[in-house]
């Protein structure tokens, strides 16, 4: 078997790009959520009829569907470009939820999936559900290159407010280039889903996402600008990389639901009028576009307007630990709409979730050096090699 930079390689197979169509029920959510207004949902049960089959561990992993542009960023020898860069691939999570608004299923405790494509996409993924106290998942990916690494824990804060519904992402994310040792983070903004009593459901992201490079000390703030009833782009983000003396270093612009791209700054002058210097003319180069979603089929919505990648996510696989999302009983019945056995399975599932002193298995709680000493799960090392010698004899029985 051959290998790349440690990776080893498999025969590229050829990957499923659709899953069986969404079967023709709806569910009334204003009985489902009227009890919860005002309070932390994490926790609701929720039928399968507003639900994706697809897990939350699995839908975190879409967030490298544009992984290429961290290939690009790592070979990118201008900081100011690659923090833009960076920022683009920030903003390119959110895309996801454009034709997307039914809830993924929440992983039980101890649950994992792995997402090897180092082959075609170059990169390979592993996530746990280390904690449900509250709800976390730790994840860590890499670049078959070893040119970059990433990873994040992930939490919310989730209310309904009657009318719509807000996530607030609480965990950060990391991406550490390895050749530079540039390490970036940055948390997602909030995320607010409308129409939860009439109307389609539909979502928009708001506020402010702070990329900071800690190695140069350089930032990029992204604005996420709320939807108005009284005109503007509708979502569109805007942001500006700024040096650690203040230097206006490049210009990103764009929508988080499309394209966003990038300008150098050329030249930058005191606006007139400004006696203290805190407003500037920038002159910019040449607009480069640093990322551009990719389009859905046509008959997407038919199967809940899942993208090729997405609808390969699911896929069974060989190997995997017994922990593994593909392997989830009443997920895997909800895809092949049966969804009458998927609610009575996803039942019996969340009845005998592990003892609250679960240990996580492949991530440990450690101090955040990069956020002030704040603990994060951080991953361990071992999985991949578990897999190669088929080895799963600490995992715990959660189906």
């Amino acid at each position: 078997m051959a290998e790349s930079n440690g990776f080893p390689l498999h025969p590229l197979r050829q990957r499923r790009s659709r899953v069986p169509d969404r079967p023709d029920k709806s569910v009334n959510l204003w009985n489902v959520m009227k009890n919860f207004v005002g309070k932390d949902i994490i926790k609701l049960p929720c039928p399968v009829n507003f639900m994706e089959p697809l897990s939350f561990l699995q839908k975190l992993t879409e967030d490298y569907l544009y992984a290429d542009i961290l290939h690009s960023a790592a070979l990118c020898q201008d900081n100011h470009q690659q923090m833009a860069m960076v920022a683009a691939f920030a903003v390119s999570a959110h895309a996801t939820q454009t034709f997307r608004v039914s809830k993924p299923f929440d992983p039980l405790l101890g649950e994992t999936y792995e997402c090897d494509r180092s082959e075609d996409l170059g990169w390979r993924c592993f996530s746990e559900q280390v904690s449900n106290s509250p709800p976390t998942v730790a994840q860590y990916c890499e670049a078959a290159s070893g040119k970059w690494k990433a990873w994040q824990e992930y939490r919310t804060s989730t209310r309904f407010r009657g009318k719509y519904l807000e996530y607030e992402p609480l965990g950060i994310k990391h991406v550490l280039f390895t050749e530079s040792g540039n390490h970036y983070t940055w948390r997602q903004v909030t995320s607010v889903v409308h129409n939860f009593i009439l109307g389609k459901l539909w979502i928009d992201n708001q506020g402010e996402m702070i990329v900071t490079n800690h190695c140069t000390g350089d930032e990029c703030r992204v604005k996420f600008e709320p939807f108005s009833y009284f005109g503007g782009t509708p979502k569109k983000v805007s942001g500006r990389v700024v040096s650690k003396q203040g230097k206006v270093g490049y210009v990103v612009n764009g929508t988080w639901d499309a394209k966003v791209e990038g300008s150098p700054v050329v030249s930058e002058t005191a606006a007139a009028g400004d006696k203290r210097g805190k407003k500037s003319n920038l002159q910019l180069g040449p607009a480069r576009t640093l990322w551009a979603a990719k389009p859905i089929r046509e008959e997407a919505e038919k199967y809940y307007s899942f993208s090729d990648f997405v609808a390969s996510l699911n896929e069974m696989e060989e190997g995997v630990a017994p922990t593994d999302t593909r392997l989830r009983p009443d997920q895997r019945l909800m895809e092949e709409a049966r969804w009458d056995e998927a609610t009575d399975e996803k039942a019996r599932l969340e009845e005998r979730q592990p003892a609250k002193d679960h240990h996580p298995l492949w991530f440990k709680r450690e101090p955040d050096e990069k956020k002030g000493g704040e603990d994060l799960f951080a991953y361990q090392g071992g999985y991949w090699e578990a897999k190669e010698r088929q080895e799963w004899n600490k995992c715990p029985d959660i189906y």
